[in-house]
Parts: C-alpha cells; sequence; structure tokens
C-alpha cells in the first residue's frame, strides 16, 4: 500500500509541478531576479551583521529593496547573466579539472591560494565571456523562429 501512495503522489507532485511551470514560464526571469536578489540582500544584511538590529527589520528591508532590484535588472540582463556564470564556472572546471590531471603542479590549484592560479581562472573566465558574446549572433541564427518571425527580421 505504501509503494502505490508513494507512485500516486510522485505522479500528482510531476503533474503540479508541470503545470506550474507552464503557467509561470512568463515570469520566470522576473521571479529569478526576485530570488536572488533578496537572497543577496539577507546575505548582504548577515555579513554586516544587519540581521539582527531591531528583530531583523533592517536585513528585511535590504532584502526586499534587493529583490525589487533584481525583479527590475535580472530580465533586462539575463543572457549576459547566463554567458558570465557559464565562463566563470567553466574556467573554474578547467582549472579544477587540471588539478586532478597533474596534482603536483601547484600552477591550476586554486584552493592553495596565490596570485597565479586566481590570474589563470580570470583570463580563462574572460576569454569564454568574449567567445560566447562573438558567437551569440551565429547561435542566434540557427535557432528556428516561429512562424510569425520572417527571416528579415531576424538578419539584423
Amino acid at each position: 500500500m505504501l509503494v502505490q501512495t508513494a507512485i500516486v503522489l510522485g505522479i500528482a507532485g510531476a503533474f503540479v509541478l508541470g503545470a506550474a511551470s507552464y503557467i509561470l514560464e512568463p515570469y520566470r526571469r522576473v521571479l529569478l531576479g526576485v530570488s536572488g536578489g533578496i537572497l543577496f540582500g539577507l546575505s548582504v544584511a548577515a555579513a554586516l551583521g544587519l540581521d539582527g538590529w531591531f528583530g531583523g527589520f533592517f536585513g528585511r528591508v535590504l532584502a526586499l529593496v534587493c529583490g525589487a532590484i533584481g525583479g527590475l535588472l535580472v530580465p533586462r540582463f539575463f543572457d549576459l547573466f547566463v554567458v558570465g556564470a557559464s565562463a566563470v564556472s567553466g574556467a573554474a572546471m578547467v582549472m579544477t579539472g587540471a588539478n586532478h590531471i597533474l596534482p603536483g603542479a601547484g600552477f591550476f590549484d586554486r584552493a592553495a591560494g596565490g596570485v597565479l592560479p586566481t590570474l589563470v581562472t580570470i583570463i580563462l573566465a574572460v576569454a569564454g565571456v568574449s567567445w560566447q558574446c562573438s558567437n551569440i549572433a551565429k547561435w542566434t541564427q540557427m535557432l528556428s523562429v516561429g512562424r510569425d518571425v520572417s527571416e528579415d527580421s531576424t538578419r539584423n
């Protein structure tokens, strides 16, 4: 009986979450900006010790202000945030992978500190951002467009 209940709850949960993702799709960038902004505001409040003042009032105010700012900024610059995040995470993964392959070389060990591994990571991230930005026009031309969009409008 317990297995059947788990299966039914799993199917119901999948249906509810699928419907929610379909309904909230137009608002996903705004929701991401608001939630990221609130998280940033709470983190800054905790780092500055504002979360304990007046019962956490200043922390809540800072979280709400950062949430509103995030809700305005993230939808406008979403594509650039994705490019930047993927370039930085890719650079970190390359450095970590190189450190696993060559563990004796301190050149790739970012965890040990030092300026050189950090500088190489930053250079790789900048190279990733520039490469993605230079190729984004090619990628968007390869994507299929809807029937309502003409070929002339996608060229420029």
